[in-house]
């Protein structure tokens, strides 16, 4: 028998990597952290037919997506999948036996489950940069816009520089980094990367949430508006656009089909700095998903003639 407290290591419970390598499915899942990669796991369990429970120690699932209809939406989907979701909840402890995993919760509730899975995130591997006299803060390397760390001609780039950790970024930090070390001056902007959550259904963002601007201008249109979407039988979702006062796009969100695939017209209106109105009065293709985003441009300044 094992034991997992909240305040050590996990002892018998799985991460996300050996959850990959699972020999069979689990009839039933108990999955810790409810981030991206939590709610990902757990569409993909629940898509298999295995009974999930998500334990989110917040008083949100997904806390990297600061906007409430978003969180309803996906809330609503994970339920009609038929999966448990628990916020608010720490893991106390977890017992694992020969037959099955207890976990204990703080609010008193015990699940007994096949598997747990560990999903609270990572943490970069910076372990023996510190001798090195690199300036850290905890795990993080500490660099400037061109990647250079405080020791000339040392530059460092992906997960080790800190947060997102996503390989995207990475790749364009590399770049960047690159760059610099060869002569050449180039700088990371870090308000144009794209967060994209492979759940059911996808989740993309970029740039700015409407909360997080002072003064805004807000277009928004349901997939359900357009013949694409209702074709392929996913009609649920939207497109919000976030504008600042003068109409220049300083955010996109998509919740939807294919939302992964269509940011990046949201990543090159936040980078180039467009007005909605610029996006909007492009011709988008029908019928497509991509008509979606046309809209929702148009709808910033109450142009959208499609909307439902």
């Amino acid at each position: 028998m094992r034991h997992y407290h909240e305040s050590g290591k996990c002892c018998g419970a799985n991460s996300h990597r050996e959850a990959l390598n699972f020999d069979k499915l689990p009839a039933s899942i108990l999955i810790i952290g409810a981030g991206a990669i939590g709610v990902e796991f757990a569409t993909i369990f629940g898509y298999c037919g295995v009974k999930v429970t998500l334990v989110e120690m917040l008083p949100s699932i997904l806390p990297e997506i600061r906007d409430e209809k978003i969180i309803h939406t996906i809330q609503e989907s994970l339920k009609s999948q038929g999966i448990t979701v628990l916020v608010g909840n720490k893991v106390d402890n977890i017992t694992i036996t020969q037959k099955e995993v207890i976990t204990s919760l703080s609010g008193g509730e015990q699940f007994l489950t096949d598997k747990v899975l560990v999903a609270c995130g990572r943490v970069p591997n910076s372990d023996g940069f510190e001798s090195l006299g690199l300036k850290m803060d905890g795990h993080r390397i500490i660099v400037d816009k061109h990647m250079r760390t405080n020791i000339p001609h040392i530059y460092a780039s992906g997960d080790v520089t800190g947060p997102p950790l996503l390989a995207h970024k990475a790749s364009k930090e590399g770049v960047i980094a690159a760059e610099n070390a060869s002569g050449l001056e180039s700088r990371m902007d870090y308000n144009s990367i794209p967060n994209c959550i492979f759940s059911y259904p996808e989740i993309a963002c970029v740039g700015k949430f409407e909360s997080e601007l002072d003064e805004s201008m807000v277009g928004e249109y349901q997939f359900g508006g357009t013949g694409k979407a209702l074709c392929i039988g996913e009609p649920k979702g939207f497109v919000k656009v976030v504008a600042n006062k003068e109409g220049k796009v300083k955010g996109v969100q998509i919740i939807g089909p294919h939302a992964v695939d269509l940011i990046g017209i949201g990543v090159i209106g936040v980078k180039k700095g467009l007005s909605a109105n610029e996006l909007g009065e492009l011709i988008y293709p029908h019928p497509t998903l991509s008509e979606c985003l046309k809209e929702a441009f148009l709808d910033v300044g109450d142009r959208a003639i499609h909307k439902i």
